[in-house]
């Protein structure tokens, strides 16, 4: 489906006479965003298009905002001296001190630990880590930082509508053994309609609209039985 295509159908859904008779192009397109966004939180990530991707970091190449905490999905170490990817545990600010602070599970070069980290977080460690958009990797030392994470989906701006293009969101060759283009087209439009909806103060057809995209998330996850893409 096409952006152009995508502004059409709302047009439909929210029963407009004419072009953008009640709500104007930006408006849908800020509909349409963030239904795109809500579409990736609720959604399996085996059943949108290939959206896992990888970063390198080492001390001197700090992160600078490509993905959130929330869309991490692992974190590797590797040491100054041997040059292996080790997986680590990762861990909310919460647990880090049990860890970091204890003797008997400080984290060493082959059981490493990523924390995510917060402004307000302190640490009795002497050194001062690393922090990679709200990851510090224990223990210091280490040559290079792998962080595997989920994309966020590209917006959708004015410039894809007068050019007509593309709106990739499921995968045709997705994991679970169905295509998931069309379904998950549909859920982002419920999710639009109903942010159009609410903006209107029109609550019973917002709800109504937000509800089918639930259903149809529901529906769809229920169906993956395959481990998460790394």
């Amino acid at each position: 489906m096409t952006a152009t295509e995508m502004i059409q159908a709302l047009r439909h859904r929210c029963d407009e006479a004419s072009s953008d008779s009640l709500f104007s192009q930006t408006e849908k397109l800020d509909a349409l965003n963030e239904g795109m966004n809500l579409c990736w939180m609720f959604i399996d990530s085996n059943l949108l298009v290939d959206n896992v991707a990888f970063d390198d970091y080492t001390t001197t190449n700090a992160m600078t905002g490509n993905w959130y905490l929330d869309d991490v999905l692992r974190v590797e170490r590797q040491d100054t001296e041997v040059k292996q990817f080790v997986p680590c545990s990762i861990l909310n600010t919460n647990d880090y001190s049990l860890y970091i602070d204890n003797a008997y599970s400080k984290p060493t070069k082959e059981y490493p630990m990523a924390v995510h980290w917060t402004s307000e977080t302190s640490i009795s460690d002497s050194e001062t880590p690393v922090t990679f958009g709200g990851l510090r990797v224990f223990p210091i030392g280490y040559h290079k930082v792998r962080v595997f994470y989920r994309m966020r989906p590209k917006s959708i701006t004015a410039a894809d509508v007068t050019g007509n293009t593309e709106i990739i969101i499921g995968n045709r060759n997705s994991t679970v053994g169905f295509d998931t283009v069309e379904p998950l087209h549909n859920i982002v439009l419920d999710f639009a309609e109903s942010r159009l909806w609410k903006n209107d103060n029109n609550q019973s057809r917002s709800e109504l609209a937000r509800s089918r995209a639930m259903d149809q998330v529901q529906m769809l996850n229920s169906k993956v039985r395959v481990m998460p893409k790394i």
